[in-house]
């Protein structure tokens, strides 16, 4: 192994051992810089499960080459909403031999915003 190849190596292995450690504290900031604002960022931060995390794909309408050509004069504005079922009625689903973490989710969604 070259010792380029080796510095390469060092590196990358540092930047995920030693990154967190600046990131401490905010953890959500340190899972953003590796996941982006993907599922696992949103549901390390809202404390859901992976497959109650919702996210619905960005409306293209506004983009400058989309058809006709030109600024449309608007964007989307992300919308997160969490949502937490495990109380109906003021009775805890727990009572009923629910998972407590099952019964959380999380969407993402967009809103059109006029500029």
């Amino acid at each position: 192994m070259s010792p380029d190849a080796k510095l390469t190596t060092v590196l990358i292995i540092a930047s995920f051992v030693f990154l967190p450690w600046f990131f401490r504290d905010d953890v959500s900031l340190a899972y953003s810089y590796f996941f982006g604002d993907g599922v696992e960022y949103y549901a390390h931060h809202y404390g859901v499960l992976p497959e109650n995390v919702h996210i619905e794909k960005e409306p293209h309408d506004c983009v400058y080459v989309a058809s006709p050509f030109g600024k449309k004069f608007c964007h989307y504005a992300k919308v997160v909403t969490f949502e937490d079922r495990r109380k109906q009625g003021g009775i805890s689903l727990e009572e009923f031999g629910g998972h407590e973490i099952s019964n959380r989710y999380v969407f993402v969604t967009y809103s059109k915003v006029q500029d």
